[in-house]
């Protein structure tokens, strides 16, 4: 029987030849998957609301550059240009 040494979280874990970890490490080994996923969701959590703030700023400056009357035309008010500038960003 062969035997391989991995290391996940710096525990390090037997596998036998049908993979399947030593009861001992088992449940650290999955908290610590769990806490490696969860952290990579906060992380595409944090770039999707940066995405989404950097969508609304740039939407709102090119709606301040208008005139009040290229406003009017696209059926806006200035008022109104933080609502519509938070609707396009958030898709």
């Amino acid at each position: 029987m062969m035997q391989c040494n991995i290391c996940i979280a710096g525990v390090q874990t037997w596998l036998c030849t049908f993979g399947k970890a030593s009861t001992i490490f088992s449940s650290t080994i999955k908290t610590d998957q769990r806490n490696n996923l969860n952290r990579m969701v906060n992380e595409m959590n944090l770039i999707r609301s940066y995405s989404n703030w950097r969508r609304y700023r740039d939407t709102v400056s090119e709606l301040n550059r208008l005139s009040t009357r290229e406003l009017n035309d696209l059926g806006i008010s200035r008022s109104d240009i933080p609502f519509v500038a938070k609707k396009s960003a958030v898709r």
